[in-house]
């Protein structure tokens, strides 16, 4: 070690020793004799209070390997004998290579709290639902350093191979199961509408044509991803590859993430209602050709959109009640509420609907309607009235009346507006 304790107390006793000589007296030999003595005596003191302080200091650190400090005295010193005459250049020129040290291990420090955090944050991007109990912060890095060791403690590496083949199994097949059930509900309407298209055929949309209804796949770019996503997480089957293996598991994390955290979006793509476009076609019975073809975009008035949607309705309800076929069965269920029936068409296609629904199909109607001109079109369609009265507009009943009833107040009515019209033009 550069520090020599006795080397140190004899240079202490030299320096001090101007200060202890007494100034030199003409008392002769005797004063001189006595003041060597003092000088002495002082002398043992200072190497004694020197010893002591070292023993005291020294004692508090019995139980440290004070050897580590020896070698790190010595790597400050650079090899430097420590004197107190160079004590404090000594000390100026360590506290600069310190403060130089310092500096760099901060530096250095700082880099690796870095790239720490950096990992941090990878691992909470990964593993999103540990976000509420860590940070990628340097305040974290005990807590990360903590569930390193549970993790290690509970060997969870250990379970990859199991956790590899579960994903495979199970992983894999549920997401199949998903596929497969969107898609075959969508098949499934494809063949509900080929149903409706052969109870179509039997209904004259017009004199000499019949209805035919398309469909084409969507062309709506949030569906087509969806689609596109779905198929991709299956792309790579039950492979033994590692690497395929975290593909198809990486797909799948973001698509249920993505459905997760937009719930609109995930509501919108998995209604396999609106993974179809529908047309409707209007063919000529005689050779089969098109006679009209209409789509969503197409400009078409009330009456038509009416019309179409009549029919529709007509043949869904005959092919819901099996009664297509075989319309006049009396046995079979064919009774079908419509409620404002005649709120957005006009008197014709209103008069079409009812002949579809009464005639063609032979179904029971209830019609929920105001009382009001637009309701007379009905009155060759229906046996009897039941009218909601509510004058007070505190308790309603029900007051039911034939259409015989009706026919015969209405031509009362009117034979009354006759009279006195004519009795007016006689007056005047």
């Amino acid at each position: 070690m550069g520090i020599n304790i006795s080397g140190l107390s004899r240079e202490l006793v030299s320096r001090s020793a101007p200060a202890l000589r007494p100034a030199p007296t003409h008392t002769g030999t005797r004063a001189n004799r006595s003041a060597a003595k003092d000088f002495a005596a002082a002398a043992r003191i200072a190497r004694s209070s020197l010893a002591g302080r070292c023993r005291e200091v020294l004692g508090r650190h019995l139980d440290e390997d004070l050897t580590v400090f020896d070698t790190w005295v010595d790597k400050v010193l650079e090899g430097q004998l420590l004197t107190l005459g160079g004590a404090d250049i000594e000390q100026q020129s360590a506290s600069e290579r310190l403060a130089k040290q310092i500096f760099e291990i901060n530096n250095r420090r700082a880099d690796v709290v870095k790239v720490a955090t950096r990992a941090m944050q990878q691992f909470l991007d990964e593993f999103k639902e540990m976000r509420s109990d860590l940070q990628p912060e340097r305040e974290f890095i005990p807590e990360f350093l903590r569930l390193r060791v549970a993790i290690e403690k509970d060997d969870l590496p250990r379970h990859e191979d199991r956790f590899k083949e579960l994903m495979s199994r199970d992983v894999l097949a549920h997401v199949a199961s998903f596929q497969d059930a969107l898609e075959s509900h969508c098949d499934e309407m494809k063949a509900n509408i080929k149903h409706l298209n052969d109870t179509l055929h039997g209904i004259a949309y017009n004199p000499t044509t019949y209805i035919v209804i398309r469909t084409a796949s969507a062309a709506d770019n949030d569906i087509r991803e969806f689609r596109g996503r779905l198929r991709g997480c299956l792309e790579f089957g039950l492979s033994d590859e590692a690497i395929a293996r975290e593909n198809a598991f990486s797909r799948i994390s973001e698509l249920i993430h993505c459905l997760r955290d937009k719930p609109d979006w995930a509501t919108k793509v998995t209604d396999t209602r609106l993974w179809l476009s529908f047309a409707i076609e209007e063919v000529r019975r005689a050779d089969g050709g098109q006679e009209n073809y209409f789509t969503d975009s197409d400009g078409k008035s009330g009456g038509q959109k009416a019309k179409f949607a009549f029919t529709i309705l007509a043949s869904a309800i005959a092919y819901q009640y099996r009664i297509a076929g075989d319309a006049s069965n009396p046995k079979s269920f064919r009774f079908v509420v419509v409620d404002e029936m005649f709120a957005r068409t006009d008197e014709k296609h209103s008069r079409y609907a009812l002949d579809l629904f009464t005639t063609t199909f032979q179904l029971q109607l209830l019609i929920v309607s105001p009382f009001d001109a637009r309701a007379r079109v009905v009155e060759p369609y229906v046996s009897s009235y039941h009218l909601a009265i509510n004058p007070t507009t505190q308790s309603s009943r029900i007051r039911t009346i034939t259409g015989a009833e009706v026919a015969e107040r209405l031509d009362r009515q009117r034979r009354q507006k006759a009279k006195a019209h004519v009795e007016s033009g006689t007056n005047s």
